[in-house]
């Protein structure tokens, strides 16, 4: 079938995921292989040109085969993996390479005939991303509040507040393994809860589509983004954040989609979403998820349901109570106030950075979540985000 003039739309598409792959592979042969020829705008214009045209062709070939143009376009998008690693800003030696091989390999999942086993999937969206955190995963003191972690999480101390005791308790755990330094035990809970998080989005995504390659891709995107990756690889709570998000999106969406019975489902969200609070108090807005999908799912729940799911909510929220249980302890006896108690894991002293209407009372704030997100995708990456939502809604 020849490719019609509307088609080529699609093709520029593909060319241009080419490109930036080819934009990927300069830059690993500039800074890791140090070719000089491609430190310059010629080495780099050729490369890039090269990839583009390349992908191009391979999508004019199948188009003539018979497949469609836009399924092919799609096929090829995994290419544009490695624009994770041109956004990060810093550089380390492993990105270059681990993106532009995963860009490689979930195209090639993408034109696989048949289904890949699920063992392999795993491989690929949980135990690769983890592959490659430890190499980075550092062994010693880190600053800041990954070094506050390194230190009261073995101790089973307090953090800053809101107090993290979700992560303390995680970290105390993973310092009693018998391998590593202290410091690289504790950091090894970030990178094995960021493993978890892309496996478990990979799942949720696998909810509403059949492509492996689809749900990879959106895996390996966020394993690699410029926000997770470098957290992955020390003390920090983002990784269980995201593990914790990745989960209840899963969750909800085997529940919206009939694979998970109410009774289970929305008790389940319940615990996730109290244990959330309990690891960061912004994973709060999980609520905004479960609400609307208990007021439309059908079978509505039942009061048992809601009562059962209300139960853990407060069960996973009662993860708090370890802050006043543990403050005598290391506070000379002193024990803390009620009020102490509220303002502390409320994170008063913040100025309202927490505050629930905080975008509302200052909309000044709109334009600083607008530029974290667009450090995260890029502007090509908010405009598939936006003609997602078009094409969920219509």
């Amino acid at each position: 079938m020849k490719p019609r003039p509307s088609d080529w739309l699609q093709g520029a598409a593909a060319g241009g995921a080419g490109a930036i792959w080819g934009l990927g592979l300069a830059r690993f042969l500039a800074l890791e292989v140090r070719l000089s020829f491609f430190l310059g705008w010629g080495g780099t214009a050729l490369v890039v040109l090269l990839a583009g045209a390349t992908t191009l062709l391979l999508w004019w070939v199948q188009v003539r085969r018979g497949s469609s143009p836009r399924a092919t376009a799609l096929r090829l998008a995994p290419l544009l993996l490695p624009l994770a690693g041109l956004l990060l800003g810093s550089h380390q030696p492993w990105q270059g390479p681990v993106l532009l091989l995963g860009g490689l390999a979930v195209t090639a999942v993408a034109h696989l005939q048949r289904p890949l086993p699920a063992w392999a999937c795993f491989l690929l969206a949980g135990v690769l991303p983890l592959a490659i955190y430890l190499p980075d995963v550092a062994s010693w003191v880190g600053r800041a509040d990954t070094f506050e972690f390194q230190v009261v999480a073995p101790r089973l101390g307090i953090a800053h507040p809101s107090g993290y005791p979700l992560y303390i308790l995680l970290g105390k755990l993973f310092s009693l393994l018998p391998v590593g330094t202290v410091a690289w035990r504790v950091n090894l809970s970030s990178a094995v809860c960021a493993g978890l998080a892309a496996w478990f989005l990979y799942r949720a995504v696998k909810e509403f589509s059949t492509s492996d390659a689809v749900a990879l891709l959106a895996a390996l995107t966020l394993a690699f983004s410029p926000t997770l990756w470098p957290r992955a690889v020390e003390a920090e709570v983002y990784g269980l954040n995201a593990f914790l998000v990745a989960l209840s999106l899963w969750v909800a969406a085997r529940w919206g989609r009939g694979g998970l019975r109410t009774e289970r489902a929305l008790p389940l969200l319940g615990f996730l979403a109290g244990v959330s609070i309990a690891s960061h108090l912004t994973l709060g807005a999980l609520l905004l998820l479960i609400v609307p999908l208990a007021l439309t799912v059908r079978p509505r729940p039942s009061l048992r349901s809601l009562a059962t799911a209300a139960g853990l909510f407060a069960a996973g929220l009662a993860l708090y109570l370890y802050i006043p249980l543990r403050w005598p302890v290391i506070n000379n006896g002193e024990v803390m106030s009620l009020s102490h108690f509220l303002a502390f894991v409320t994170n008063a002293e913040s100025g309202g950075a927490l505050h629930p209407l905080a975008l509302v009372q200052d909309p000044a704030r709109w334009g600083v979540v607008f530029r974290l997100l667009r450090a995260q995708v890029g502007w090509g990456g908010l405009a598939l985000a936006a003609a997602g939502l078009v094409a969920t809604f219509r």
